[in-house]
């Protein structure tokens, strides 16, 4: 027994075509967001290859911080 919730949300008082709107503006959201991190990644990548030597010291680096700071406790 599926129950039909579509038929729910536009009949409560009008508060159907506000929760499509809000669902509409969150997945443009997510789009951009997900623009922008796959711009940071091309970007991360070019330093990277750049760069390997010192980035894997900052890699290294930020392993033993975290490393050091898990001990600690």
């Amino acid at each position: 027994m599926a129950a039909d919730y579509s038929t729910t949300e536009t009949s409560t008082s009008g508060r159907g075509s506000g929760t499509e709107a809000l669902r509409q503006s969150a997945r443009e959201y997510m789009a951009k967001g997900k623009e922008k991190a796959l711009e940071l990644e091309e970007g991360f990548e070019g330093v990277i290859q750049e760069h390997p030597i010192r980035s894997i010291l900052i890699a290294a680096g930020v392993g033993a911080l975290i490393g050091a700071l898990i001990c600690r406790r």
